[in-house]
């Protein structure tokens, strides 16, 4: 990959610079029985940056002369076994890496898009992870469950941190990065009872939790997340082909494992409701979607927004109307 950044326009939040990124890698299966096998691959990588200078020390949007490469060497092995008939496991440990982009080392400046004067830090060493993670799925014709923990060790974790200062009314967030770990899963189920099989129950619970290496929990992790979802579909006659309807529950826990500079956020519950409607026209097909969100029009942040630390609310009660022709 070849990319180049070059500035236009009157406010600069990176200098011109050009990244260049080459790598190499191989992978291989190996099937020891119809329905278990083993993975592995390895791969190494090389990453340059350079930029031109910009500005003059001492004045806003300074951007000293840089030149650096990254190389990293990773591995992933993995495997599926198939335990029963209807229960599977796969297990997986890989390492990993990341080397820091144009925007983490060279930034400085008010990113429009975030609202946040951002800083960057030239020193970033390349990240590099070390991950387990495990998967049990259990299926059979009318109940899915299934169970996905991990556990991830990233040396080097590069992250935006508030500064707890500002620049030109704009909160300011710089680039740092810690030996750090990153922990959670995801679980859940989906239930279609026989013989109403036109009947569909699903639902999930799904968290991440970080720390840095003085147990300090990390800016910016989401909530943890309840999802549960009643869905019917009825085949239909002639002209309408299919309709469907579902209702939607969408829980978010309070969010209180903050960061230094950062605020907590409250639990909220939102409720979707929508129809779906399929028609064949002259052997075509047309979806037409109603869709209701948040119908108690429930005020609420969620945790990982941008407009939060300005006291702007989350969409309220939202209908959509989506009209579908495909080609």
């Amino acid at each position: 990959m070849y990319q180049t950044n070059i500035n236009k326009g009157s406010e600069h939040l990176i200098p011109d610079a050009v990244t260049v990124d080459a790598g190499l890698f191989v992978t291989s299966d190996y099937y020891y029985s119809e329905k278990s096998y083993w993975q592995i691959g390895v791969r190494t990588d090389n990453r340059h940056i350079g930029s031109q200078p910009y500005g003059s020390e001492g004045e806003d949007n300074y951007f000293p002369k840089f030149s650096k490469n990254y190389t990293a060497f990773v591995f992933s092995t993995g495997i599926y076994h198939q335990l029963t008939k209807s229960l599977s496991l796969r297990a997986n440990l890989s390492s990993g890496y990341r080397s820091p982009t144009m925007f983490e080392l060279l930034s400085n400046g008010i990113h429009e898009g975030t609202n946040r004067y951002e800083i960057g830090n030239s020193a970033l060493k390349i990240e590099n992870s070390y991950q387990t993670d495990v998967s049990l799925n259990y299926k059979t014709l009318h109940l899915e469950l299934f169970l996905n923990p991990y556990l991830n060790y990233i040396r080097n974790f590069i992250y935006l941190q508030p500064a707890g200062e500002t620049i030109e009314n704009l909160p300011v967030y710089r680039y740092v990065q810690d030996n750090s770990c990153l922990y959670g899963g995801e679980a859940g189920f989906h239930f279609h009872p026989h013989p109403r099989d036109w009947l569909h129950f699903s639902g999930s619970y799904s968290s991440t939790f970080g720390q840095d290496s003085k147990h300090n929990h990390l800016p910016l992790m989401p909530s943890q997340k309840l999802n549960a979802m009643v869905r019917a579909s009825f085949p239909g006659k002639k002209v309408l082909h299919d309709f469907s309807v579902y209702l939607q529950e969408q829980y978010s826990f309070a969010q209180n494992l903050t960061a230094a500079f950062e605020t907590p956020t409250p639990a909220y519950n939102l409720v979707n409701v929508g129809l779906t409607f399929e028609w064949n026209l002259d052997n075509r097909k047309v979806l037409l979607n109603l869709i209701a969100e948040n119908i108690f029009n429930e005020t609420y942040y969620d945790h990982l927004s941008r407009y939060k630390q300005y006291g702007i609310y989350d969409p309220g009660r939202n209908l959509i109307f989506r009209l579908s022709l495909p080609f």
